[in-house]
């Protein structure tokens, strides 16, 4: 069902491995913040990297939503694909081949013009002899449909007859041919039940005959009658045959010396006016070569015609691949990222050594939020890490609702909205305070969420900000999921809000150059001590001074 709907969606957006569209990826409804949809970019570049192709990434449009059944299907869909790898992908390259024939389809038919006007083909519509004259020059002529002028154009050397538009378009399929060869027999190495028969279909190798340019032929022509003229050298001709050749006919001797040497060009004596030095004979040159030419893709497009069936349903089979790689580019992709422990969609969050896809050698984390408590306040000190550990539980819905089970996701709830606000990163101000107050008030306390802030401290007075915060959990907690990040916990562990916890992410102390020494994993239910407190108990401990003892012990 989900691969029926992946293919629907490449067909419906005529997406292409190779090829550029003008798609966007939409942004999932349950973010009702910009800070969430900021992670949510941060996600999808991080997901885009594991494919091939630049457009695959548009058919995660089809796994944005958080809809319950939905994301079921999709974990049991993507359970299929254990660790499978897309690299063979990046070793299909397409061959460029043009084949050069100024060609031209005439009929007699208007229907059939205007359709392969409409494919883009070099067409003309006969409606008098005349124009049969003006087709003498082309390359090839695809007759089709011309009862009235069918005796006048069997005597073209360039024609040739076709049933329908299908044939007119061979030599352009044929062209798909070469350029997918090599392609399609690594997809039908690679991929299961993948099996397009490309050998039987040889390339065609262009049968030159005695075709060359006019530049070739002087040279050529340069050396026979440099040979010829060495050769007559080494006679000794009599009076007779002298007197003979000053009359313009070659004595017997000098003709079979130019005829030895035109043979050995093994090209056709009539291109040669025969005289000293040996001439191109320059109308039989012009009639030789529009010969050849003619011969050549007249056999050529027979060839075509007597293999297609194959060629005629080819670029059919080629659209098919194509959407078969971004079919597989997907899925593979995502496997690589897909952990195949069971995932309960249920009541709680809860993260075991779960693994954050956006850092390098991340420590494994482990959080939990539901049931008794459900609101964290998360303690810290400053670089310690609370920041990322929101990211990550945001992270991990987005992921999870796509059906994609991260490392160390245990279990996940259904929320109707997720609302992140990030730490201001400016001075307060009164429009900053109340932006978030008017964010915050258009929450519906009444459906769950999940609620993430990162120090809103910042936008106001600590004071009052230990009690907006208070407030706030008390208000939304009865059915949402709230994660504050602050510095504030002792002011708000005096007095807990109903269903809340106090976590803590510890410094287990400061290195010789004052940086933090911290483990990233949140202690639940302790609160952590903050960076000034541990900067003061270096101080105390390693100067010993009276002041920082003052402090430390105050504190």
């Amino acid at each position: 069902m989900i691969k029926e709907e992946i293919i629907r969606y490449i067909k419906e957006n005529n997406l292409r491995p190779f090829e550029q569209v003008s798609l966007k990826l939409s942004k999932p409804g349950y973010l009702a913040t910009k800070d969430a949809k900021a992670i949510f970019d941060k996600v999808i570049a991080r997901i885009t990297k594991e494919f091939v192709f630049p457009n695959t990434k548009y058919i995660l449009n089809l796994f944005i939503d958080n809809n319950l059944e939905k994301i079921n299907q999709r974990r049991a869909f993507f359970r299929e694909y254990v660790k499978k790898d897309n690299s063979f992908l990046k070793d299909i390259v397409l061959r460029d081949l043009k084949i050069k024939i100024n060609s031209i389809v005439v009929t007699e038919v208007e229907d059939i013009y205007f359709k392969a006007r409409k494919l883009g083909l070099n067409v003309m519509i006969i409606t008098s002899m005349r124009d049969i004259e003006d087709l003498k020059d082309y390359d090839l002529v695809k007759v089709i449909e011309c009862e009235r002028s069918a005796l006048a154009l069997e005597q073209l050397p360039n024609a040739i007859l076709i049933d329908n538009l299908d044939e007119a378009m061979l030599e352009q399929n044929y062209e798909l041919f070469i350029k997918w060869k090599e392609g399609i027999a690594i997809l039908n190495k690679e991929l299961d039940n993948f099996n397009i028969d490309f050998t039987k279909i040889k390339e065609y190798k262009f049968n030159t005959g005695l075709e060359i340019g006019y530049e070739a032929l002087v040279l050529i022509l340069e050396e026979v009658n440099k040979k010829i003229q060495d050769r007559i050298k080494k006679l000794s001709i009599t009076g007779e045959n002298l007197v003979a050749s000053l009359q313009g006919a070659l004595p017997d001797e000098i003709k079979t010396i130019i005829d030895e040497e035109l043979n050995k060009t093994k090209l056709p004596k009539d291109l040669f006016d025969i005289k000293i030095p040996v001439e191109i004979n320059q109308r039989y040159l012009e009639s030789y070569e529009k010969e050849k030419r003619f011969e050549k893709f007249f056999n050529f497009y027979n060839h075509l015609l007597s293999n297609k069936a194959f060629f005629i349903m080819l670029p059919k089979v080629i659209k098919e691949a194509q959407e078969l790689m971004l079919y597989y580019d997907f899925i593979y992709g995502l496997s690589k990222l897909n952990n195949f422990d069971e995932v309960n969609i249920g009541k709680h969050i809860l993260f075991e050594n779960a693994r954050n896809l956006l850092l390098h050698n991340p420590e494994l984390i482990s959080f939990q939020l539901g049931g008794e408590y459900k609101a964290s306040i998360l303690t810290g000190a400053n670089s310690g890490g609370k920041t990322t550990l929101i990211e990550h539980i945001l992270q991990g819905f987005i992921l999870g609702y796509m059906g994609i089970n991260s490392i160390g996701i245990k279990s996940l709830p259904i929320v109707n909205k997720i609302y992140y606000f990030a730490k201001n990163k400016g001075s307060q101000n009164k429009g900053a305070f109340e932006t978030l107050l008017n964010n915050l008030a258009r929450i519906n306390p009444k459906t769950a969420n999940l609620i993430l802030a990162d120090e809103i401290e910042a936008l106001t007075e600590p004071g009052v900000a230990a009690k907006i915060i208070k407030s706030t959990i008390e208000y939304f907690s009865e059915r949402s999921f709230i994660i504050i990040a602050t510095h504030l916990g002792q002011e708000l562990e005096k007095e807990m809000p109903r269903l809340s916890r106090i976590d803590g992410i510890e410094a287990k102390g400061l290195d010789e150059h004052l940086n933090l020494i911290v483990s990233h994993n949140p202690v639940l239910g302790r609160l952590a001590r903050s960076t000034p407190e541990l900067i003061i108990e270096k101080l105390a401990k390693a100067e010993g001074k009276e002041y920082y003892k003052f402090l430390f012990e105050n504190l």
